[in-house]
C-alpha cells in the first residue's frame, strides 16, 4: 500500500499543512508554509483567490493587448502543421481554423471560439475581449481569453521577435495562457472540451502563476528567490502534467516537458530525469539536484 506524498508549499516546496483559506473554501488546495511566502506570489495570486479559484477567470486583455491583437488579426500565416508532431498537427488544424491555401487567420480562429460569425472579429470579439460581458459562460470566457493571448504571444515568437520567448517576457496572463493550451495538447479528448476537468485546469493555472511569478521574482534581483524554488515549483506543474495524460517513458516525459523548459530560462540547462513516484509505478519529472 502505497504513502500518500505529503502537501508541499507551491512557493519552496517544503511539507507543510497551512493551505489558503479562501481558495480551500472553493475546493482549491494550494498550501503555503508560511504567511511570508504566500506574500511572495500575492500580486497574481490574489486574482485568482477565494471565489474565482475554482473557474479560474483571466483578467480581460489590456488595451495594448488588444491594440495588437487587431494589427494582425486579419493577416494570412502558414500553418506550418507538418513540422509538428501528428496528434499536435491534428489539433491544430481543427482548432487553428487552416483555411483552403494552407493559412490561419487569428481573427477567424477567435470568432470561432467566441461562437459568433464570421467577419465579427471587429464588432463583437475584439470588444468581448477588452470587457467580456456577464452573458458568456465560465468556458467560453476562459477559452476566449485564453485562446487570444496564446494566439498572440505565439505569433510574436515566430514573426516579430524570430526567437524563443522567455516566460519573463510580456505579461504574466500571456504566459500561462500559453503554457496551459500546450499543456493540453497531451490529451486530444480535453483539449476539446475542458469542462469536465475543471479542477485539473483550475490547478494548473494557479501552479503556472506562481512558477511564472518566482522566475520573474529571480530575473528581476530584488528579492533573493534560490534556483530550488523555481525547481519545485517546476516540479509540481510536472506533476499534474500526468494528470492529463501519464508518462509512458522517460522519452514521453521529456517530450512533455521540454517545451516548457526551453521558455524558462533559469531551468533551461538543469538535468533532470524520470523517476517512480515512491510505492507506485508512476512516473514522475524530477531535477538532479
Amino acid at each position: 500500500m502505497s504513502t500518500p506524498e505529503p502537501y508541499k508549499c507551491c512557493v519552496c516546496g517544503e511539507p507543510t499543512t497551512k493551505r489558503c483559506q479562501a481558495c480551500a473554501k472553493n475546493g482549491v488546495d494550494l498550501f503555503f508554509c508560511s504567511p511570508e511566502h504566500q506574500k511572495l506570489v500575492w500580486k497574481h495570486h490574489k486574482e485568482v483567490c477565494g471565489p474565482n479559484a475554482r473557474h479560474v477567470s483571466p483578467p480581460p486583455l489590456t488595451v495594448e493587448e488588444a491594440r495588437k491583437l487587431a494589427e494582425v488579426a486579419r493577416r494570412k500565416r502558414p500553418g506550418h502543421f507538418d513540422r509538428l508532431p501528428p496528434l499536435v498537427s491534428q489539433i491544430g488544424r481543427q482548432l487553428g481554423v487552416p483555411d483552403a491555401c494552407g493559412q490561419i487567420e487569428i481573427a477567424r480562429s477567435l470568432e470561432i471560439a467566441a461562437k459568433t460569425p464570421p467577419g465579427s472579429f471587429e464588432t463583437v470579439v475584439l470588444p468581448q475581449l477588452l470587457r467580456p460581458p456577464p452573458s458568456l459562460d465560465v468556458w467560453t470566457r476562459y477559452l476566449l481569453l485564453t485562446k487570444a493571448r496564446h494566439i498572440l504571444l505565439a505569433h510574436n515568437e515566430v514573426y516579430v521577435d524570430k526567437k524563443v520567448l522567455d516566460v519573463g517576457t510580456y505579461t504574466i496572463w500571456a504566459q500561462v495562457a500559453r503554457l496551459q493550451l500546450n499543456s493540453y495538447m497531451r490529451n486530444f479528448e480535453m483539449a476539446h472540451n475542458l469542462a469536465p476537468h475543471a479542477r485539473l485546469t483550475s490547478m494548473i493555472c494557479h501552479r503556472l502563476l506562481i512558477l511564472i511569478t518566482l522566475v520573474r521574482l529571480k530575473q528581476s534581483n530584488t528579492t533573493g528567490i534560490p534556483l530550488a524554488w523555481i525547481k519545485r515549483a517546476f516540479e509540481r506543474f510536472a506533476d499534474l502534467l500526468t494528470e492529463i495524460k501519464a508518462f509512458e517513458s522517460e522519452q514521453d516525459m521529456h517530450g512533455a516537458t521540454l517545451w516548457h523548459l526551453q521558455r524558462i530560462l533559469p531551468l533551461t540547462a538543469q538535468p533532470y530525469r524520470a523517476v517512480r513516484q515512491p510505492g507506485t509505478d508512476k512516473l514522475v519529472f524530477r531535477f538532479i539536484d
